[in-house]
């Protein structure tokens, strides 16, 4: 040891042999090591992409939303009844075949027909209307123009009258030869319908709801005004159906007596030049108790949700009249329509049809062809 050294060595006392180390202790886990790895370079494109992802999935997303919202919507009750009867008012023609079933003791008489209704293709002011009613040697049938100014008729199947009556359900009355011979005569002929001549024929006192043709702009507020005051209501869902090959929802409708008023209250607010409606008709409508026993069944088409078939049906009768729509014969006979020439008044179709049936002799009608309609 040196004395002048002011650092000296100390000596370090030698744990004893009893001394031990502190031990960990082992009822806990070692800590965990976290190593953070650097972060990662910006980049732009990357993010670009990822944001586009998430937008496109977000649209996926919703669109698959509104088509299964869609499909629900547009496949109820409500929604194919209120798209039929757009799709039937902006359509250029309407065609059917039909049947009218009676039944009186126990017995179901049918009388079938048709009907072509159209409006010409370069002027939608115009149209025609032919209807076949009975088959055979029973069919009684008449085409129809209209105009602005008038409507032109054309009876055809006169002579077949007695036996129509028949079928629907009357006595068979017969004609004399000579009666027969003039029925024939009326066939061929053209006869013209003035609103001055519905107004004579119609009564001095009494006014008619349709005073003039119905243009295309009457057909668009009409149209607006059921959406607004639909009085047709959905009573009952069948089982799909299939009819004209076509799959079809099968609906029970009824009509809102109040809906209908409604209806009738804004059209004739509306003031639409070709109808007249009036107070005492909208009085009558609140009055009449038929319309709630009223009930129509329709088969409107899935695919693009036209009707393919309506029956209607009264609540306090077995009676039925229905309807199946044929629009491929729209499509085929639709055409130009021109006024006729050598056109009588209405009027002497009318006198001749009464001078006819009051003098007629009683004897049996021979065997008679069936005249058809024809544009």
């Amino acid at each position: 040891m040196d004395p002048y050294n002011p650092y000296q060595p100390q000596s370090v006392p030698r744990p004893s042999d009893d001394a031990k180390l502190p031990a960990p202790l082992t009822s806990q886990p070692p800590p965990e090591v976290v190593v953070m790895p650097p972060a990662p370079a910006s980049n732009p494109t990357k993010k670009w992409l990822f944001i586009t992802v998430g937008i496109i999935s977000a649209l996926l997303v919703a669109g698959v939303i509104v088509l299964v919202v869609y499909a629900y919507v547009s496949n109820t009750p409500n929604y194919m009844l209120n798209a039929a009867v757009n799709n039937l008012a902006k359509s250029s023609g309407v065609a059917a075949d039909f049947s009218f079933d009676t039944v009186e003791d126990s017995k179901t008489s049918s009388v079938k027909g048709d009907f072509l209704a159209y409006t010409d293709p370069a002027d939608k002011q115009k149209g025609a209307f032919i209807l076949g009613v009975g088959q055979n040697d029973t069919q009684v049938g008449a085409t129809v123009r209209l105009f602005s100014d008038a409507l032109y008729v054309q009876p055809s199947g006169l002579e077949n009258i007695s036996r129509l009556s028949k079928s629907l359900g009357g006595e068979e009355f017969t004609l004399s030869n000579a009666a027969l011979d003039a029925l024939k005569k009326l066939d061929a002929q053209w006869y013209s319908l003035t609103s001055e001549d519905a107004q004579q024929l119609s009564g001095e006192g009494e006014t008619s709801i349709v005073k003039d043709t119905i243009t295309p702009n009457d057909i668009q507020t009409l149209q607006r005004l059921y959406a607004e005051h639909p009085f047709m209501v959905v009573e009952q869902q069948f089982g799909d159906e299939k009819v004209n090959n076509t799959q079809s929802m099968h609906l029970k409708l009824g009509v809102s007596a109040e809906k209908l008023v409604e209806y009738y209250v804004a059209v004739k607010t509306a003031n639409i030049k070709s109808l007249n409606i009036t107070e005492q008709d909208i009085a009558d409508i609140k009055k009449d108790d038929t319309i709630n026993k009223t009930k129509f069944e329709v088969w409107i088409s899935r695919d693009n949700k036209t009707f393919q078939q309506t029956k209607v049906l009264n609540t306090d009768s077995p009676d039925t009249a229905t309807f199946t729509f044929k629009p491929d014969r729209v499509a085929t006979q639709q055409q130009s329509v021109q006024k006729p020439d050598g056109a009588k008044s209405i009027s002497e179709l009318i006198n001749s049809l009464f001078s006819i049936f009051l003098t007629s002799e009683t004897e049996q009608p021979p065997t008679t062809t069936t005249a058809s309609p024809a544009i």
